[in-house]
């Protein structure tokens, strides 16, 4: 995976992860308190260096899981590409694999939540990957 990729995916998986929710509020709140112009765009290009930081310093003190702390570092950069994937009852293919097929399984909507009015995002998927912690 492109380094470019990692971050993205990384800060993703951060921003969308229950465990990581706390972490990102202080985040936010030191930029805030350092008054810094824009916090959002601050926020997106320092928040995974800063939490693999924090969470270490808190792991090293036993105060958060070795989950956290795997989680917090990112995901390995060596990834794993379906064409397809198979989960909870539902069955996804990439673009290129439903290209020539008469049903499609490639599109996808995610719920527009923590958007401005809520809007719903439509797609297709272009790439299934497998993020490995260690």
């Amino acid at each position: 995976m492109s380094i470019e990729l990692h971050k993205a995916a990384t800060h993703y998986v951060l921003q969308n992860c229950d465990e990581a929710f706390p972490f990102v509020q202080e985040h936010k709140n030191v930029l805030i308190q350092s008054s810094v112009d824009n916090v959002e765009e601050s926020h997106r290009l320092q928040f995974s260096n800063w939490i693999s930081k924090r969470v270490t310093e808190l792991y090293n003190d036993g105060k958060v899981s070795k989950q956290m702390l795997s989680l917090a570092r990112g995901p390995e950069r060596r990834v794993t590409y379906y064409p397809g994937y198979y989960i909870s009852g539902f069955r996804f293919h990439t673009l290129q694999r439903d290209e020539n097929k008469k049903t499609q399984n490639s599109g996808v909507l995610v719920k527009g939540e923590n958007q401005i009015d809520d809007v719903p995002w439509y797609g297709t998927l272009v790439d299934i990957v497998e993020l490995r912690y260690t």
